[in-house]
C-alpha cells in the first residue's frame, strides 16, 4: 500500500466468485487481502481456489495503487506550483495587452486615488495578468477582454485579499469544476471575484468539503474517464458482512 493509504475498495463484480466459495475459504481470502494490503507479504494460501480469488483481487488493487500515486502526484504538482508562484507570473510584457490598473496621468482624478494604494504602476498586476491567470483554465467560463465590470470587480477583491490570495481560490475553484464533485456551479470571473472567492479560500466551505470528500474517494479528484465509476465497497463494510458468515 502507499504510504498514508489506509484503505482499498472491494468491487461489487468479486461477488460472483466470492459467493462461490466457502465461508473458510472467504475467511482465507480476507485474511490474505489484509496481509497483503498492510505490506506483510503473505504467501499464497495452499487453496487453489482462494489463490485464484487472491491473484484476480491483487491485479485489481495494483492498478488502483497505481491511479491512486498518480493522483497524489499531480495533486502535489498542483501544491508545488502554487507555492512557487511569483506577481511577475501573472503580468504580461505584451504592449497591446498591458492595461494598467493605474491609469495615465491625465485620468489620475479622484476615482483613481481610492485605488493608488492597493494597486500601482510600481506593481507587475495588471487587469490582463488576472483574467490571463482565469483563462488559462479549461474548466472556467472564458472571457476575451477586460469590461469595467471586470476592472471594478478585480480591484474591489485585491482591496480585501492580496494577489496570491486570489489566485489560489481561483486555482481551488477551477479544481473543483474539473473534478467528480458535486458542486459545479459556473460563475463569470466578475461574479466569482464577488460572490466565491471566500468560498474557495483555504479554510473556505466549498473548499474544505471538497478536500474532505476527496479523502473518502479519490475517484472525484478528475474526470479523466467519463464511464461511471463502479460503487465501492469499503473494507469496514466488507468484515461487517463477514459476521453473518460465521
Amino acid at each position: 500500500m502507499a504510504e498514508n493509504k489506509k484503505s482499498f475498495i472491494i468491487y461489487t463484480s468479486w461477488k460472483r466468485w466470492l459467493d462461490a466459495m466457502s465461508n473458510e475459504q472467504k475467511g482465507q481470502w480476507l485474511n490474505w487481502m489484509m496481509d497483503y494490503t498492510n505490506d506483510l507479504n503473505p504467501e499464497l494460501p495452499q487453496d487453489q481456489v482462494v489463490t485464484m480469488a487472491c491473484l484476480m483481487a491483487q491485479d485489481t488493487l495494483k492498478r488502483d495503487l497505481q491511479k491512486y500515486e498518480a493522483r497524489c502526484e499531480r495533486m502535489k504538482a498542483v501544491n508545488d506550483t502554487k507555492s512557487k508562484k511569483k506577481k511577475s507570473e501573472v503580468a504580461t510584457k505584451s504592449t497591446r495587452n498591458r492595461h494598467e490598473v493605474v491609469g495615465d496621468n491625465d485620468n489620475d482624478n479622484d476615482n483613481d486615488n481610492d485605488n493608488d494604494n492597493v494597486l500601482s504602476k510600481d506593481n507587475d498586476l495588471t487587469y490582463v495578468g488576472l483574467l490571463g491567470f482565469w483563462n488559462k483554465f479549461p474548466s472556467l467560463i472564458n472571457h476575451r477582454e477586460v469590461t469595467e465590470a471586470r476592472k471594478k470587480a478585480i480591484t474591489k477583491a485585491l482591496k480585501k485579499y492580496d494577489l496570491k490570495t486570489i489566485q489560489d481560490s481561483i486555482e481551488h475553484y477551477a479544481t473543483v469544476l474539473d473534478s467528480r464533485y458535486s458542486w459545479q456551479y459556473k460563475w463569470s470571473m466578475e461574479d466569482f471575484l464577488q460572490r466565491g472567492i471566500d468560498k474557495f479560500l483555504d479554510d473556505g466551505s466549498i473548499w474544505v468539503n471538497f478536500l474532505e470528500a476527496v479523502k473518502k474517494n479519490p475517484y472525484l479528484v478528475n474526470k479523466e474517464n467519463n464511464q461511471a465509476v463502479e460503487t465501492p465497497v469499503y473494507v469496514k463494510d466488507f468484515i461487517k458482512s463477514l459476521n453473518s458468515w460465521y
